[in-house]
């Protein structure tokens, strides 16, 4: 009995010895493909994220872009000429992260003190305007149409604004764009990454100013814009 029991026990103790836990370098190894996994992982959900906060800044400065021309257009708005007209509605780039929005925000008829919009540095976005110089402005007039609201109305011109994206910083994924594109007539459309899309030819303006050019009344508008 004694034999048996020295057999089992050399048994148990050939089996202990057989057994193998996990070095140190297999471990430093695991936890290295755990990192650059978890890693990887937590870039992609911050580039998606990023590009989702670019989308709803886009979007936000397309509907105070819409907002302006629809407002211009209800109120008459016009550029400064011989006779007065309303004051035209206007969103204009300041800066990389900040616009300013001209207009009747509460729809009383009167012109309400400009609103300056700024997008937060932490949400990785900014305007880029290419090789066209800051501040940039969109203003329409009654016919909802973009001017130049520096020339007067005898003379306006109509304008197509350049072309102008919001893109990421790229710090988390790639850098990702989306174009504003604004027409001469006014239309606007975003355009994701995409800044050679066709536009509406311009505009033509007759310029021929009649004998009745400066008669005016509440149903009649200047020739020429």
């Amino acid at each position: 009995m004694m034999k048996a029991q020295a057999r089992e026990n050399s048994t148990k103790g050939r089996c202990s010895n057989g057994e193998r836990g996990v070095s140190v370098l297999e471990m430093l190894i695991m936890l290295l493909m755990v990192s650059v996994i978890t890693g990887y992982a937590l870039t992609r959900i911050s580039g998606a994220q990023q590009f989702m906060r670019m989308e709803n800044a886009s979007r936000e400065f397309m509907s105070y872009v819409e907002k302006a021309r629809v407002d211009s257009v209800r109120r008459h708005a016009g550029p400064p000429g011989p006779l007065p007209q309303p004051q035209m509605s206007s969103v204009t780039i300041t800066g990389p992260r900040t616009y300013t929005v001209v207009m009747d925000f509460d729809g009383d008829g009167i012109m309400d003190p400009p609103r300056n919009m700024t997008i937060a540095p932490d949400q990785g976005v900014f305007f880029n305007t290419g090789g066209t110089p800051l501040p940039l402005s969109i203003s329409f007039n009654w016919r909802g149409r973009t001017v130049d609201s520096t020339l007067p109305s005898l003379v306006a011109t109509y304008v197509t604004p350049p072309n102008f994206s919001l893109q990421t910083t790229g710090a988390y994924d790639a850098v990702r764009s989306m174009a504003i594109n604004v027409s001469t007539s006014g239309d606007a459309s975003l355009s994701d990454g995409n800044t050679n899309i066709a536009r509406p030819l311009p505009v033509s303006i007759d310029r021929t100013v009649n004998a009745n050019t400066l008669i005016r009344n509440a149903n009649m508008r200047i020739t020429g814009y």
